[in-house]
């Protein structure tokens, strides 16, 4: 279900995500693992089917790299897809030897979404000198001079249709001149009537505080437009947004009051999807049968330091009633548990040493316990590869809360997972007992008593919901042991607490 390409050889990019009315197709950047360039599917745009959004269909790849010489000659960089009046219109950045970073934009064509010509007169999009960096004009960045990379970027367009005034606005990553390397990174905006022809406009994001902002994805909730874009501390500036836990990929988003903008950041959390670490590039919705699902590439470090690619499982995507975006537990995942085990007394593992002998009291559907100066844990004789658990906590005065899981042998110095709900740092952790260290987290404000919480662990995938909002995602080796609950210094409770096992075969 997390999906990548079939055969091990290769790996996965970006990924950006089309809706057919029926099947969601998804399309991706593909290369093999060490960039051979003389195998032609190193470098092509990957493509996969579903109609679930969780189980997919590899097709062979929609587009090739041109021969060297051509405007497409190295691996193709992201884009997006669209379709209009029975013809679909595949975009994507094309790149030459000469300029690593991709400074032009082309189109292929298709009758059937699987079949795909490029179109005679490509790139379509190359940098308008009025309003944006070409190769000819430097400015200083943060990158040391590079034979093949310089600041002429012109990328990861995003196309929206305007039915109102009957146009397409693309928005691209893209550089303007400036003198330093945080001034020059903007969102460019192009206009088009046949989606071949496009002007160019000045750009419609300019935050003036980050290195870069790329992969854009534009879209509208309630009367509101949003934008969605990458940055992160891998661009060179550091913690650049509210949340000092997030300085890996981070997706933030900017607003505005027509499609085309201007886009501003109108909250200082403006963190749509964060990490500590480089899982969470190019996050792309889709509007699927009536709902707007998110999408992104999850990564994990692997031998040799690769890094170890999948496409994520979908989220849905909406607004709160103060327009801050929320990514939210996608109901689908529920088709696919296959047995439920509740937290009870009757499956409660009374052998171990797991912390402080307190007392678990068990009363219908809620266990509780009052931990007065040290961590409480109950463990449960309830083991799974793959499963959902969830449990509604109530804090009382425990400073922290939460469920253990993958827990090996019979105390607290062997391997254990344990997400905590931190009230004192207001703060979502991934971490592990009994030492305690930051594996991965985020900022919570934590204003009420109760909180629902949804842990999903599928493979090496770990998702943590807090009333249905994903905050932390985390990819990583696992072994698979026993699952519990936790409270740390104080009174809690745990109501409806349930492990829905997933089959074995889903990872």
């Amino acid at each position: 279900m997390s999906y990548k390409p079939n055969s091990e050889e290769y790996k996965i990019g970006d990924t950006w995500q089309f809706s057919d009315g029926e099947k969601v197709h998804s399309f991706y950047l593909q290369g093999i693992k060490n960039d051979y360039l003389d195998d032609d599917v190193s470098g092509s745009l990957g493509h996969a089917v579903s109609d679930d959004l969780l189980h997919w269909v590899e097709l062979p790849p929609a587009l090739k790299r041109g021969k060297k010489g051509s405007y497409d000659e190295i691996d193709m960089w992201t884009g997006c897809t669209v379709e209009h009046e029975g013809k679909y219109y595949l975009y994507y950045s094309s790149r030459k030897d000469t300029n690593y970073l991709g400074n032009t934009i082309s189109v292929a064509i298709s009758d059937d979404c699987l079949n795909w010509e490029k179109y005679e007169n490509n790139p379509v999009i190359v940098p308008d000198k009025r309003f944006y960096s070409q190769e000819n004009i430097k400015t200083i960045l943060t990158i040391e001079e590079h034979p093949r990379i310089n600041n002429a970027e012109c990328r990861d367009l995003c196309v929206v249709r305007d039915e109102e005034n009957g146009v397409w606005w693309g928005f691209f990553a893209a550089r303007k001149p400036a003198d330093e390397c945080n001034n020059t990174c903007c969102i460019g905006l192009a206009k088009s009537y046949d989606l071949l022809h496009w002007e160019q406009l000045p750009p419609c994001f300019c935050p003036d505080k980050y290195d870069c902002v790329e992969t854009p994805d534009v879209f509208k909730i309630g009367d509101k437009w949003y934008m969605l874009c990458l940055t992160g501390n891998q661009y060179g500036q550091r913690n650049p947004t509210y949340d000092p836990n997030l300085f890996g990929n981070i997706t933030l988003y900017a607003m505005a009051e027509r499609v085309e903008g201007p886009y501003t950041e109108c909250f200082e959390d403006n963190v749509a999807i964060g990490s500590m670490y480089m899982s969470g590039a190019c996050a792309k919705t889709v509007l699927h049968k009536g709902k707007r699902y998110v999408f992104y590439t999850q990564s994990m470090w692997s031998g040799d330091r690769n890094l170890e690619n999948t496409m994520s499982y979908p989220k849905e995507i909406d607004a709160d009633e103060n327009g801050k975006l929320r990514v939210n537990w996608f109901k689908g995942f529920e088709s696919l548990y296959t047995e439920d085990v509740f937290l009870r007394e009757e499956n409660a593992y009374t052998q171990g040493k797991w912390g402080s002998l307190y007392k678990w009291c068990f009363e219908d559907n809620t266990v509780s316990v009052n931990a007065k100066s040290d961590m409480a844990i109950k463990i449960f004789d309830v083991k799974a590869k793959n499963f959902v658990i969830e449990t509604t906590v109530k804090r009382k005065d425990a400073v922290s809360t939460g469920v253990i899981f993958d827990v090996l042998g019979d105390n607290l110095y062997w391997e254990n997972r344990v997400v905590l709900l931190d009230y004192l740092k207001n703060e979502v952790w991934l971490t592990r007992a009994r030492n305690y260290p930051k594996i991965n987290a985020r900022k919570y404000d934590f204003e009420k008593d109760s909180y629902n919480l949804k842990v999903l662990v599928i493979g090496k995938t770990i998702e943590v919901y807090v009333d249905n909002v994903l905050t932390v995602h985390y990819i990583t080796e696992r072994n698979h042991g026993k699952i519990g609950l936790f409270a740390e210094r104080g009174e809690a409770c745990f109501t409806d607490s349930v492990v829905h096992k997933i089959a074995d075969d889903e990872s």
